[in-house]
């Protein structure tokens, strides 16, 4: 298995057209009558290549080790997160803990998702109110 990563100008919501993607996608090497090919598994994340700050970043990696559960197998997980990790690095424990002091200090403004996360914790119902 190896990740390929996609570039594309984003379609949705604020950022329309006006910022580049990086999608990092699954995938594994086939041959199909002699010649190698790419088959496609999953999309593992993408983020906003303009903004790789600790929100952007924490949240692709909580994306990617949701879908790497699924998707690959122990013995090759080292491997694709090392890939996955020379693109777009992974949050240290201090930079998380600087970005929950500004949070709280509200100098930054956390994003409805991370708010979400906060009170229900990851993968938590959603409920209209």
């Amino acid at each position: 298995m190896l990740i390929r990563w996609q570039t594309y100008r984003s379609k949705g919501g604020l950022y329309r057209g006006k910022t580049t993607r990086i999608r990092a996608i699954l995938s594994e090497s086939i041959r199909v009558d002699g010649q190698s090919r790419q088959k496609f598994i999953a999309v593992i994340g993408s983020v906003v290549a303009e903004r790789l700050d600790v929100e952007a970043r924490r949240d692709f990696w909580k994306e990617a080790f949701e879908r790497l559960a699924t998707n690959v197998h122990d013995d090759d997980r080292s491997k694709i997160e090392a890939e996955l990790a020379r693109r777009v690095p992974p949050t240290t424990a201090a930079e998380e803990a600087e970005w929950r002091v500004a949070v709280s200090q509200r100098q930054v403004i956390e994003t409805p998702d991370a708010e979400h996360d906060a009170v229900h914790g990851p993968g938590g119902s959603r409920r209209a109110v």
